[in-house]
């Protein structure tokens, strides 16, 4: 084992100013993403007040794909965190516990707030109230309807604490199995249940099962990106960087189009095979993620927005909906007004709750679900990224061998003496 200074790395995993610096990277690909579900449901909202949109509008219409990028991030930064920790049952309650407690304030502080304003109707039945104990508990898209009641963005809540239940037993799966065959087997039959299970309604189609490519491919980039063989360095080269880039946008034209008036079909093809190809491509694009000291002012705003990205995303979307009657006006007012609720949120109740411990004290926070994959790297009250375990371990190292030397050499001044 060395350490290199100059590398950055140990044992492949990035010290902690590589890290800091490669998650900035991270986050300005979710304050991306969470600008496109910004502008999709401003889209959404003002279609459905006015009319049609025109087709110059399509990067809008691809702004669903946001939810696409945070989950392939969700995998990602999930499996650094995790690391070479064992898939035993102790390890993985006390992970899920962790998550909980970072997910959930914020998530429940909206939750109150929003039924009071929108669903107070649904304390006055049995029925109402087995919806508002499957929001309280996050399982709210374990049914067709049932996530729809109060704020419509939550469904992504289940389908991330789905993954987190399955992820001790993928992580187990792709270590044990060739990482290239676990994926293969996942993708195919996550694109199957699509198949299978095709809507104009989310439901059953991007529930955890419809989804799980998008984790599972985040998990293989996060997997391989240390590793060194043909086929990975040809992933990294600039060719496949351009051509996944490439590749992107002419994936995210076809899709945004999809949403500006084609027939039913079209949709449902997109749907379908449109997002596991997305998620692909954006899994190919993190092998070439690397540390960078300088960002331009515009990735700087858009690293910014991804630090408060998972407080916009739930809260934004009843502002959406109770401003679209104004049109483009009252979208651009609700952009401004989900962006200031956001970045409340995130400075009273998000970052509190990065700061929350638990049985898991080396583990690093990771990720939330929509937007707020976050690692302790940005925690300013000094928590430790998900490569700082290693990091720990080179210093108890270093001292280890000091205090040995000093010992070493208060004995030899003994025995001169």
């Amino acid at each position: 084992m060395n350490v290199s200074a100059h590398s950055g790395y140990w044992c492949g995993v990035p010290t902690t100013t590589a890290s800091r610096e490669r998650l900035r990277s991270l986050d300005v690909i979710r304050g991306i993403a969470v600008a496109g579900v910004l502008a999709f449901h401003g889209l959404a909202t003002t279609w459905h007040a006015h009319h049609r949109p025109a087709f110059y509008l399509w990067p809008a219409g691809a702004g669903k794909l946001g939810v696409d990028a945070f989950f392939v991030l969700s995998g990602y930064v999930i499996t650094k965190s995790w690391g070479s920790r064992p898939t035993d049952l102790k390890t993985s309650r006390a992970f899920m516990s962790r998550r909980i407690k970072r997910l959930f304030p914020v998530y429940w502080a909206s939750l109150v707030v929003y039924t009071l304003l929108r669903a107070r109707q649904l304390f006055h039945s049995w029925h109402g109230i087995g919806t508002l104990f499957l929001h309280v508990i996050g399982m709210q898209f374990v049914l067709p309807n049932a996530a729809y009641q109060i704020n419509s963005v939550y469904w992504t809540l289940t389908t991330q604490i789905h993954f987190y239940l399955l992820f001790p037993l993928l992580i187990y799966a792709m270590r044990r199995l060739r990482v290239g065959s676990a994926l293969i087997a996942i993708v195919l039959f996550s694109v199957g249940f699509r198949v299978l299970f095709h809507s104009t309604n989310q439901w059953p189609a991007d529930t955890i099962f419809g989804r799980l490519d998008q984790f599972a491919l985040g998990m293989a980039a996060a997997l391989v990106v240390g590793r060194t063989n043909r086929f990975l360095e040809i992933m990294r080269t600039k060719t496949a960087r351009t051509l996944s880039v490439a590749g992107l946008v002419v994936l995210v034209f076809l899709y945004g189009s999809t949403w500006l008036g084609p027939s039913h079909s079209q949709q449902v093809l997109a749907e379908t095979f449109g997002h596991p190809l997305f998620a692909l491509l954006l899994a190919v694009s993190l092998l070439r993620i690397r540390p960078t000291e300088r960002m331009s002012k515009t990735a700087t705003t858009l690293a910014g927005l991804g630090t408060i990205s998972y407080s916009v995303y739930l809260w934004h979307l009843p502002i959406f909906e109770w401003a679209g009657s104004a049109g483009f006006i009252g979208i651009v007012a609700a952009t401004i007004a989900s962006l200031v609720v956001g970045g409340v949120s995130y400075v009273l109740l998000e970052r509190p709750s990065l700061r929350m411990r638990s049985a898991w004290k080396d583990a690093p926070r990771t990720d939330v679900p929509m937007g707020g994959e976050r690692d302790d790297a940005h925690d300013r009250s000094g928590a430790r990224g998900f490569d700082d375990p290693v990091v720990a371990g080179v210093d108890r190292l270093v001292n280890d061998r000091s205090r040995r030397v000093r010992d070493e050499q208060k004995v030899t001044r003994t025995n001169v003496a």
